[in-house]
């Protein structure tokens, strides 16, 4: 990683414990993600004077609520994929095919289900998940019974970290399930 400094942090025994039990968690980057976080929300709430500290400080608020929104979502999806999902649900989200070059990320997928031309983020993710669940009906039932509330996955932002938990336990997981 570049532009990074090395620094010492603390953690209670019973955590730093269970952290050592845990593989494939880069703890630097779980760090950095927090320490983010807590810098986004300090600088959101922070008093302002000028327009301009008023629109960083925005920024900034705005940048924490995306952030939490896809944590959130990357917990459910992680959820999901560990008590609900089938393997092939979950290879057709680690092995999609982006249907353009311009396409080369789930954020353009994900930003295209939920434009006025198509149903939503839930028919679009149901539709690749689920491909038989076809009325409205049975996708909000089913984001209602997965998450408990079926507006969350359209939120971009969750929708996003839900992919990516989902993603992200495949494939800790893909070579033991094979």
């Amino acid at each position: 990683m570049s532009n990074t400094v090395r620094t010492t942090i603390s953690v209670p025994t019973d955590v730093k414990e269970q952290m050592d039990k845990v593989e494939g968690v880069n703890w630097s980057a779980v760090a950095t993600r927090a320490f983010e976080a807590k810098l986004l929300e300090v600088q959101s709430e922070m008093n302002v004077k000028t327009t301009e500290e008023a629109i960083a400080r925005l920024k900034a608020a705005d940048e924490a609520e995306k952030n939490e929104m896809h944590q959130q979502g990357k917990k459910a999806g992680r959820r999901w994929a560990m008590q609900e999902s089938t393997p092939k649900q979950l290879r057709k989200l680690a092995d999609y095919e982006f249907h353009s070059p311009d396409e080369n990320d789930w954020s353009d997928v994900v930003a295209s289900w939920a434009n006025q031309h198509n149903d939503g983020v839930a028919a679009g993710m149901c539709a690749l998940l689920h491909p038989s669940m076809e009325k409205r009906l049975e996708v909000l039932v089913f984001w209602e019974n997965l998450l408990g509330d079926s507006d969350l996955i359209e939120d971009q932002d969750f929708a996003l970290g839900f992919i990516e938990g989902a993603i992200e336990f495949w494939r800790m997981v893909e070579s033991r399930v094979k």
